[in-house]
Parts: structure tokens; sequence; C-alpha cells
């Protein structure tokens, strides 16, 4: 018997596929994070790698919402994405259209800081903001996971565990290497733009893993 099985070749041509989007959207979030500061007086690249990062990572929320609202268009294409043979109930596209709004949403979060920082907003009337709708984005994050059927639920938790497993582990050897060889030291900004990076690649991997994507 081989040691691959009947599935390995479209699980091999998903992961390629990823890679190539990823490698595509890396390039675009660049450009798109390059533009805006140009925009908004930034000029000449001036962010840091962290900002590049956070861009790029925006730029796949917003490729995947898109992308989840064009197939809710079509319910027989939904079903498939669901692993489903009949086409979705309105239920169902209105829980994918939900999704595509949520991780559209969490793209808008990434980019929404160094735009206001960027625009020079008031500082109090800006973080109020921010806190409104991470307030927000957090009760339609709950929202969404209790309403997931038992195999999404279950992709979920595993998203999770892979992101805090990597960024636990990652983190603690930048740390060590701060503290032993005079690494850089990370700001906030920088660790949750690297946790974001984190969980975008576990939840290809896992969806891919699961025949999600």
């Amino acid at each position: 018997m081989s040691i691959l099985s009947s599935k390995s070749p479209k699980t091999l041509t998903r992961i390629l596929r990823a890679l190539i989007i990823g490698a595509v959207m890396g390039g675009a979030g660049w450009f798109v994070g390059k533009a805006v500061a140009d925009a908004t007086g930034g000029g000449d690249l001036n962010l840091t790698w962290s900002d590049v990062l956070a861009a790029i990572v925006a730029l796949g929320l917003f490729v995947s919402a898109v992308a989840v609202l064009i197939t809710s268009l079509d319910p027989v294409r939904l079903s498939k994405m669901y692993g489903q043979e009949e086409a979705s109930t309105p239920a169902e596209v209105a829980q994918a259209r939900g999704q595509s709004l949520l991780i559209g949403f969490s793209g808008l979060l990434m980019v929404l800081p160094l735009a206001l920082e960027r625009l020079a907003a008031p500082a109090a009337p800006a973080m109020a903001g921010v806190l409104v709708l991470l307030a927000l984005h957090t009760v339609m994050n709950i929202r969404a996971y209790l309403r997931l059927d038992e195999l999404y639920r279950r992709a979920v938790q595993e998203q999770v565990m892979a992101t805090f497993l990597l960024g636990q582990g990652l983190l603690f050897v930048w740390a060590v290497g701060e503290r032993l060889v005079g690494l850089p030291a990370l700001a906030a900004w920088d660790i949750y733009v690297l946790l974001m990076t984190f969980y975008l690649a576990a939840s290809t991997v896992v969806s891919v893993r699961r025949g999600l994507a």
C-alpha cells in the first residue's frame, strides 16, 4: 500500500493553491500598505515590518470575506463548500453571509489602528471607537461560534490550539533571545500582528486538512 492516501493529491493541490494565494496576497499587501502610507502622509515605505504584515493579513481576510460572500450567492455551490449534497438552506446562506461579514470586520480591525494613526485622529475618540468596534466584534465572534455545527467547531478549536502552541513557542524563543543575545524587543502591536498571522496560517492549514477550503 502506498504511504500516501488517495486524497493526498487533492490535499497537496489545496496546499499549493494556498501557498500561491498567500504569495500573491503578500505582494499585494505590501503595495496596499505602501499606498495607504503614501495617501495618509507616511510615504516612501515609512512602515514597520509589523505594519506591512498587518496589511497582508488584512488583505487575506478581505479576500476570504469576498470569496465566502460570492459563494453564498449560489446555494448549490455553498453546499459543496460545507460538504453537503443538497442545496444550502436559507438559514445556512444567512450563516455564511454572517461569517463573511465577520471575516471582513476582522480585516478592518487589523488596519484601522494604522489608518487612525496616519490620519492623526484625536486619540481619545479614536481609542473609544476602536474599543466599541472590538466589543461588537467579540460579540459577533461568540454568536457565530455558538451557531457552528460540530465539524466547524472542531476546526475552530484546532485553529486556536495551533495558534496558541505556535505563538507561545516562537514568542518564548524570541523573549529568551532578547534576554540572552540582544534580540530587539517586540512591541505589543508586533506581537498582536504575529498572533493574527499565526491564526490565519493555522486556519488555512486546518481548513485544507479537513477539506473545508
